[in-house]
């Protein structure tokens, strides 16, 4: 399952991220600041209060 994590830099969002990763789901952090990402999680910033932003990254990224 493809996982959008937001909050991904934060000490909750960053250990769900992990967990999620290492449970085998393809995980995507996003956050507003960059930081330290788990194995097998791949790392976004974006300003989730930005329309533009938050829509493309939804695009992009295409949760399930």
């Amino acid at each position: 399952m493809r996982v959008l994590v937001t909050g991904g830099s934060g000490r909750l969002g960053s250990s769900t991220a992990a967990v999620l990763a290492a449970r085998g789901h393809e995980t995507v952090s996003v956050d507003s600041r960059p930081g330290p990402a788990a194995p097998g999680v791949q790392q976004r910033t974006a300003d989730l209060l930005d329309a533009g932003a938050r829509g493309d990254l939804f695009r992009r990224t295409a949760p399930e």
